[in-house]
């Protein structure tokens, strides 16, 4: 009789080894999930910066030389009157692309999973 305990025993503890595996694989997933949500925000934020970057840059090229193209036609007033009409039209369209992509500050923050309790694995 002795043998059949140790062997419902056992049974019970394989069984209570194998619960405590499918949670753990449930908690190794969620972190797998969350890696790779956080790797895709990674990723898009990359791309936001460099598109900033090249937005700047642009901007930069811009109005490098607006000095002295009003320097070299100061004496030229329908010159200084086209480049100032110029500057008000891509002052307008960069506006516009400012507050295009503006996120509001209301808008609420994207739902997200709960935070996983690295204590538990």
């Amino acid at each position: 009789m002795g043998i059949f305990k140790a062997m419902i025993a056992g049974q019970r503890n394989l069984a209570a080894i194998a619960l405590e595996l499918v949670e753990v694989n449930g908690r190794l997933n969620r972190l797998l999930k969350q890696g790779e949500r956080t790797m895709k925000e990674l990723d898009d934020l990359t791309r936001e910066v460099e598109e900033t970057g090249s937005a700047v840059a642009s901007l930069i090229t811009l109005t490098t030389g607006l000095g002295e193209l009003i320097r070299d036609n100061v004496d030229n007033r329908a010159k200084l009157l086209d480049l100032a009409a110029k500057l008000e039209t891509q002052q307008q369209l960069i506006a516009q692309a400012v507050l295009a992509n503006q996120v509001p500050v209301t808008q609420p923050p994207p739902p997200s999973d709960p935070p996983v309790n690295n204590n538990e694995v």
